[in-house]
């Protein structure tokens, strides 16, 4: 491996390890100092803003303790698993 990939991976982890530490508010603010208030990285802003607000709202209890099952997709012909 390069030392340029290795360095660019070192940074990589850092940068994760400190977002890591922050509350998703917090988060919302950095991104505001990086790019402007409200601007720029609109479906990670949408994402944390969804977090923070379902973070205050109770959650429901399950009405089944029962796993749900996900719906079968259906192959289109000619597509068959080959074993």
């Amino acid at each position: 491996m390069s030392y340029n990939k290795e360095y660019r991976r070192e940074k990589a982890i850092e940068r994760q390890e400190l977002r890591n530490k922050r509350s998703h508010s917090e988060q919302l603010a950095v991104l505001d100092k990086i790019f402007g208030v409200g601007l720029g990285a609109k479906k990670e802003r949408e994402r944390l803003a969804g977090l923070i607000s379902n973070k205050s709202k109770p959650k429901k209890e399950i009405e089944s303790d029962a796993p749900e099952e996900k719906p079968k997709k259906k192959r289109k012909k000619g597509q068959r698993r080959h074993h």
